[in-house]
């Protein structure tokens, strides 16, 4: 489809018109087969599509573009020269395009009858065939097997009708132009289609994943909230274990020295603090399974324990020295320490920082009554 005089320079720029609207597909959801175009709702008309507005902006350029070319380049024997109808025939074709994702195959439809309507009038196709490749690869792109099948039989009208109407001679050259800017669009559109159906797979697996992840984080809270639960209900009826009771120096004093036992080096400071039953059940067993998590993953380092008290709060820090931790994945030691702190009203946080990995919890030296 051009002023066959121009064959070679003509399907060049066609072609390349083509492959640059490849890289501008944008992310969507993909059509099932067989679907309507993907910008038409059901119930509603295909003329109240709305266009997006990335195609809007396109067909605004290609509209200045294809009148400028068609201007400059039409005219020539035995064609008609350029008029106020070939500007209007460019004009209409180019913002047909602006559909070529909410309605592609009226674009197409559009597209392809000027081409054809160009050639019957005694007009050169030269521009005029841009904007029909460029719905070619937009049905190919975002429409389902109907509306391929369909936009490949107007295709092959637009081709038709310019064959029969052209007033030019029609050669292997253009032949060859036509079937090469035909596979540039549909391959195209059909390889920039499958693209978008890989991303969308693979975000629906990370999805998928992440949701899972958080079903997990919260089956583990729960049953530990439930754990948590019983234990103070048993605690209500019952001597609490000695060792617990002395959660303060004592208890936390021989926690250091059952983790030397094991090789490594403990630093403890732990000064005198008031703390109720319950708090202080809290935050020995905080103190306690941040040591052992600090033995369970690494091997060497210093680990520092402070028991602090500031303001109307009591400040336990456990710091594992070393280096290359990774952000800890919610598991129910985690949890389990976090939901400990906040039945207490205090809180609760653990991580890498500079230099090593840092448990850090808060208590107040008045616990919540409730949670």
């Amino acid at each position: 489809m051009a002023s066959r005089p121009r064959s070679r320079s003509r399907w060049a720029v066609s072609s390349a018109m083509v492959a640059s609207d490849v890289l501008s597909v944008p992310p969507g959801p993909l059509p099932r087969e067989g679907a309507a175009s993907p910008g038409a709702r059901p119930g509603h008309p295909l003329w109240r599509a709305r266009p997006y507005r990335a195609d809007v902006w396109l067909a605004i350029g290609l509209a200045v573009a294809t009148i400028t070319v068609t201007l400059v380049s039409s005219g020539r024997a035995p064609y008609h020269p350029p008029d106020a109808v070939t500007a209007a025939l460019a004009t209409v074709s180019a913002l047909a395009l602006a559909w070529r994702q909410a309605a592609p195959l009226a674009a197409m439809a559009v597209t392809s009858t000027i081409v054809a309507v160009n050639a019957a009038a005694g007009y050169a196709v030269v521009a005029v065939q841009w904007p029909a490749w460029l719905a070619l690869f937009g049905c190919f792109s975002v429409g389902g097997r109907g509306v391929r099948i369909a936009s490949t039989a107007l295709c092959v009208m637009a081709v038709g009708g310019y064959a029969l109407f052209d007033r030019g001679a029609l050669t292997v050259e253009d032949m060859a132009g036509i079937t090469m800017s035909f596979l540039i669009a549909t391959v195209g559109g059909d390889a920039a289609r499958s693209r978008r159906a890989v991303a969308a797979a693979q975000h629906a697996q990370v999805r998928g994943e992440a949701r899972e992840q958080a079903l997990a984080a919260e089956r583990l809270l729960h049953e530990e909230r439930g754990r948590l639960a019983g234990e103070l209900h048993d605690a209500l009826g019952h001597t609490v274990n000695v060792m617990v009771l002395q959660a303060g120096a004592q208890g936390l004093a021989a926690l250091a020295d059952r983790i030397r036992a094991t090789g490594r080096e403990v630093d403890l400071d732990a000064e005198p603090v008031d703390l109720s039953a319950g708090s202080e059940r809290v935050l020995y067993r905080i103190v306690r399974e941040a040591l052992t998590n600090a033995v369970r993953h690494t091997d060497t380092g210093r680990i520092r324990v402070r028991v602090s008290r500031v303001a109307d709060q009591i400040r336990v820090e456990v710091f594992n020295e070393g280096a290359g931790f990774a952000s800890p994945v919610p598991g129910r030691g985690l949890i389990g320490m976090r939901e400990r702190a906040r039945l207490e009203g205090g809180s609760f946080e653990a991580g890498p920082v500079e230099g090593g990995f840092r448990v850090l919890a808060t208590l107040p030296t008045h616990p919540a009554t409730g949670s």
